[in-house]
């Protein structure tokens, strides 16, 4: 018998799947792939201007205090432009995985996320994030490096 999330993912697959695909290929993908990968290749199909994270690059994901936590105030990152609209920014380090080279498909990634410090001066946290969460943007979208500053 199929597990819950086997079978959400079947439902998935069989949306990307052409008809005639094998049942049991079919199967074997839903019973393999985890539901965050699940999750990753949900926002690759249904977000308009999907583009894949690359080594480097900068994202906005939505703060989440249980996540990321610490002293970070909210206001102060709006007011050095590193906040808006429930988003905080950051730059993809590498990928997650035991390989030596850049997966831009792999699940999780290793970020540094741009907070500030006890003395309100901006500094880059080391997280690691599942890929689906973040989405990539163009470093002149972050308004705090549009005033010149530059940590990166």
């Amino acid at each position: 018998m199929k597990t819950i999330d086997a079978r959400i993912n079947s439902l998935v697959l069989n949306k990307i799947l052409k008809e005639d695909a094998d049942k049991n290929v079919t199967e074997l993908l839903a019973g393999s792939l985890s539901k965050v990968q699940i999750e990753y290749l949900a926002k690759a199909m249904t977000e308009d201007n999907f583009e894949f994270l690359t080594e480097g690059c900068y994202f906005k994901i939505l703060w989440d205090e249980r996540e990321f936590g610490g002293t970070t105030n909210l206001d102060q990152l709006h007011d050095m432009g590193l906040y808006l609209d429930g988003y905080v920014y950051g730059q993809v380090t590498t990928s997650d995985d035991w390989n030596s080279e850049f997966n831009p498909y792999h699940n999780k990634m290793k970020c540094s996320l741009f907070i500030h410090d006890d003395d309100k001066k901006l500094v880059q946290m080391e997280c690691t994030v599942s890929s689906y969460k973040l989405t990539k943007i163009n470093k002149k979208n972050i308004k705090h490096f549009n005033y010149g500053a530059d940590i990166t």
